[in-house]
């Protein structure tokens, strides 16, 4: 079975790629998500949803348990007007997850 982890999985793009998944049954597939524009509802009852921001220290154990084959990113903030608002929150979620989880990934 391949274990897939979706990063933003909750959010607009990352629901409509959990349709898609779902419907494989040879996939295991876990969403990683804050759920600072995702939703709960979002993602599939037999999907597990780990809360959890891609920077927090506690991803780096959730990759050691669970040996993910593919890992597809989706964590991002998407709103301009809040950009606008709040610059410091898109860098950090836009670049500094993706750095995030090409240097994971790499362990």
């Amino acid at each position: 079975m391949t274990k897939v982890l979706v990063t933003g999985g909750a959010g607009s793009l990352g629901t409509c790629l959990l349709k898609l998944l779902n419907k494989s049954h040879d996939m295991d597939v876990t969403v990683l998500d804050n759920l600072s524009t995702g939703r709960r509802l979002n993602v599939p009852q037999n999907i597990e949803l780990v809360p959890l921001d891609v920077l927090d220290a506690r991803v780096d154990n959730i990759f050691d348990e669970e040996k993910f084959d593919v890992v597809i990113n989706f964590a991002a903030e998407s709103h301009v007007d809040r950009s606008i608002e709040n610059p410091e929150i898109f860098l950090k979620t836009n670049i500094l997850t993706a750095i995030t989880m090409q240097i994971t990934i790499r362990k």
